[in-house]
């Protein structure tokens, strides 16, 4: 139960991340792929059988998103000071989310009969 809801919650969060990012950088690769990976989470939500691909995209997604966050806070130091748009401010949490949701599919359960 509380698998699921982590599920629907990463689902929103990648969501709203690729939408995000469609309206700051325009539309792109990654903000489609963000947004088919939050797709493939709602129907493993349906069809059992895609839990094992999802949590595995979703622990993917999460590891990437670490590394998006601490490349955001790197760049942010540039200059001798920190200081962040409020749009990266955004997008940090965001990622933050992402890869808080998404590294915590390690404890979804998959079914290991497809």
């Amino acid at each position: 139960m509380i698998a699921t809801l982590f599920k629907i919650l990463f689902m929103l969060t990648a969501t709203g991340a690729g939408l995000y990012s469609i309206s700051i950088f325009g539309t792109g690769m990654w903000s489609y792929i963000i947004i088919g990976v939050a797709g493939l989470q709602l129907a493993s939500l349906f069809i059992s059988s895609l839990n094992k691909i999802a949590a595995i995209t979703a622990r993917a997604t999460g590891a990437v998103s670490v590394i998006a966050l601490l490349l955001i806070l790197v760049a942010a130091t540039t200059g001798g000071s920190f200081s962040m748009s409020q749009s990266n401010i955004i997008l940090s949490l965001l990622m933050a989310l992402l890869s808080f949701f998404g590294l915590s599919a390690a404890s979804w359960p998959v079914n290991k009969k497809g």
